[in-house]
């Protein structure tokens, strides 16, 4: 039996990665891979752990760096969504004219966690994993701020 060399490994491994992207047929053996990670690991998309395996064939130096993506219904980055809460909460305070000593972020945190009459006492966390939502908290702080609530 011959032994594969490093270079072959990865060139095999880049060879895969390219044929699983086109969608062309896998050898038999990444396709038993597959088989037995999907069967270890019921709860991830199939082609999430193709995908997977193939990464672990490139060569680190080669690899294309992770960027996530946002989910395709909207939702996003639950702590860029809790910095832009912070930053709006800070303009409100800086245009009221006091700032000083007030902890916008602690106050953030505690006040999406708080039942609100303006949300039928729902939590405004409760409104965070949607566009809609999202816009409807923000718009809600806005309300605040010129005490316009209805």
């Amino acid at each position: 039996m011959e032994t594969e060399t490093e270079d072959d490994f990865f060139k095999r491994g880049r060879q895969l990665a390219r044929a699983l992207d086109r969608g062309e047929p896998l050898p038999a053996e990444f396709g038993a891979q597959i088989e037995r990670a999907a069967q270890d690991n019921p709860e991830l998309p199939v082609n999430f752990v193709a995908d997977s395996l193939a990464s672990l064939l490139e060569p680190r130096e080669q690899a294309t760096p992770f960027v996530p993506r946002n989910p395709p219904d909207g939702r996003s980055n639950r702590q860029e969504l809790l910095q832009k809460l912070i930053r709006q909460v800070e303009l409100i305070i800086t245009e009221s004219g006091a700032p000083q000593g007030f902890n916008a972020a602690q106050w953030v945190v505690q006040w999406l966690e708080q039942p609100l009459p303006a949300l039928g006492n729902a939590k405004p966390a409760d409104y965070m994993d949607t566009t809609e939502g999202r816009e409807r908290v923000a718009g809600l702080l806005a309300r605040m701020q010129s005490s316009a609530f209805s």
